[in-house]
């Protein structure tokens, strides 16, 4: 009679086992942050760019999100540029894990920013470097968050890369 109740036993005691293991993991993405809203929509977990920008906007009136861009172009897709007032995105090549050299700027960005701007480069981008995309003022001097630092997302040129030109959903 007794083991009768052992294979049953032994199901009841997986279903407990895999239930808690769902629920764990659930609660873990929602403490650590990669199921949010946008998780949500998307139905996708949130990358450390999208993250990034979020974080941006969270701690003052500027952000901008740049994906990975193709090497060898001689553009740079920004998919946002949000800020206060109106100025400029600027592109800059990587220098020692730094930004360096100034290697292109957007037209003039009126208050609010713009998504989906096109940057134009004087050098193509070469594949395997990191590049730095900046927000300015319209005076050109860099803009910095309500703690001082600059605002900047850092993107990678290589072979492949296809930044959104849709919807974007930083």
């Amino acid at each position: 009679m007794k083991r009768v109740w052992i294979i049953p036993g032994m199901i009841v005691v997986a279903a407990v086992a895999v239930t808690a293991s769902i629920l764990w993991s659930t609660r873990h993405a929602w403490v650590d942050g990669t199921n949010d809203a946008l998780t949500q929509s998307l139905g996708t977990q949130s990358t450390p760019r999208q993250q990034t920008f979020r974080g941006m906007l969270a701690g003052g009136t500027s952000a901008i999100y740049v994906e990975d861009q193709p090497a060898g172009s001689s553009t740079v897709a920004v998919g946002f540029a949000v800020m206060k007032d109106a100025g400029f995105v600027a592109i800059y090549d990587g220098e020692g894990g730094h930004p360096g050299k100034e290697i292109g700027r957007s037209s003039p960005l009126s208050a609010g920013g713009g998504e989906h701007l096109t940057v134009p480069t004087s050098t193509p981008l070469s594949g395997g470097q990191i590049y730095y995309a900046i927000l300015l003022d319209k005076d050109g001097a860099e803009l910095a968050d309500a703690d001082g630092n600059v605002v900047l997302m850092s993107f990678a040129a290589r072979a492949g890369a296809e930044p959104e030109t849709g919807a974007v959903q930083p």
